[in-house]
């Protein structure tokens, strides 16, 4: 299935301003704001843009990971790992698996 997303690797940088971004190649994708006046420190902030950049490698992983299930190359005991691993898809991709 092709990719609708920005493809990766994503990286995050950190910048003077009150923003952590994450881009690939160039391209932006999203801004962190970095205030701690939500209540978020910038500890859990930092690994949010680590989460988010890392978000391609992780998708792609699922999906390999769940194709070698579905044709049974690895056994597949646990209905709820299956029903976690397409509906994480589902959510990555808007909905396909």
């Amino acid at each position: 299935m092709t990719a609708k997303h920005t493809p990766g690797p994503w990286a995050h940088h950190n910048t003077p301003t009150p923003f952590i971004y994450v881009n690939a190649g160039g391209l932006p994708i999203c801004q962190i704001y970095t205030s701690t006046a939500h209540g978020q420190s910038m500890g859990e902030q930092f690994a949010n843009a680590h989460l988010i950049a890392a978000a391609p490698e992780l998708l792609e992983a699922l999906r390999e990971i769940f194709h070698d299930v579905k044709q049974g190359a690895i056994p597949n005991d646990d209905d709820e790992w299956w029903k976690k691993a397409s509906t994480a898809i589902a959510k990555a991709t808007g909905g396909q698996t």
